[in-house]
C-alpha cells in the first residue's frame, strides 16, 4: 500500500529502496512493479536509468534481474535498519538464516505454445506476451494492412510467422531465464 509521501518520491529512489529489505538481493520489473503498485513500463524505465547511472547492473548479460553493490546493498540495509529502530520495530530487524528464506520467481514464465497460439489467431499477442512492442505491434500492422487489402496469402504467412516467432522467443527466453537462475544459484553455493 503506498502513501501520499511515497507517492511524490523519485521512482528511482522508491526502487533503490526495495533493496533495503535484507531479503532482497535482487528485482525484476515485475517484482518491482509489484511491489511499488506501478506500470511494468515506467519501472523499467527507472531501471534503465539507474543501470546508465551505475547504480544497478543486471545479474549477468542476458539476465532481467538486477541488483545493487555489496556495498550500496550494505547502505541500503543500515538505512533500514536505523528506519526500524526509530520507528520501533523490532521484528524489522530480525534477520532471516538463508534456508529460512524463500525464493520467488518472480518474472511470469511464458510459455511457448500460449504465446505461439496467441500470435497465430491474432498475429502480434504472442509477441506482446513476450514483452515485444515494437515488434507486436509491427506485425499487427502488417497483417492488418495485408488483410484489409484482401491479401490472403500475405496474412496468413505473416500470421504463420507471427506464431512461429513468438513461440521461439518464449523457449528462448525461458532457457535463458531457467540458465540465469540456475547460474545464480551456483554462485550462492559454498564449497564443501
Amino acid at each position: 500500500m503506498t502513501s501520499a509521501s511515497d507517492e511524490h518520491s523519485p521512482l528511482t529512489a522508491r526502487i533503490l529502496s526495495l533493496f533495503s529489505e535484507p531479503t532482497v538481493t535482487t528485482i525484476t520489473a515485475v517484482s518491482a512493479g509489484r511491489a511499488l503498485e506501478r506500470p511494468r513500463a515506467d519501472i523499467q524505465t527507472a531501471i534503465d536509468v539507474l543501470v546508465q547511472a551505475g547504480e544497478l547492473r543486471p545479474v549477468s548479460d542476458s539476465s532481467l534481474r538486477y541488483m545493487v553493490s555489496p556495498e550500496r546493498k550494505a547502505q541500503l540495509e543500515a538505512m533500514f535498519r536505523e528506519a526500524a529502530h526509530e520507528l520501533g520495530e523490532t521484528t524489522a530487524l530480525v534477520l532471516r538464516e538463508p534456508d529460512e528464506m524463500v525464493v520467488y520467481d518472480d518474472e511470469e514464465p511464458r510459455l511457448p505454445v500460449t504465446a505461439g497460439l496467441l500470435s497465430l489467431f491474432l498475429p502480434g499477442t504472442g509477441q506482446l506476451l513476450n514483452g515485444d512492442v515494437g515488434r507486436a505491434s509491427l506485425v499487427f500492422a502488417v497483417w492488418s494492412l495485408a488483410l484489409l487489402t484482401h491479401l490472403s496469402p500475405i496474412w496468413t504467412f505473416v500470421a504463420l510467422y507471427a506464431g512461429a516467432e513468438a513461440f521461439f522467443t518464449a523457449k528462448v527466453r525461458g532457457m535463458e531465464r531457467k540458465l540465469a537462475m540456475d547460474g545464480t544459484k551456483k554462485e550462492g553455493e559454498s564449497p564443501a
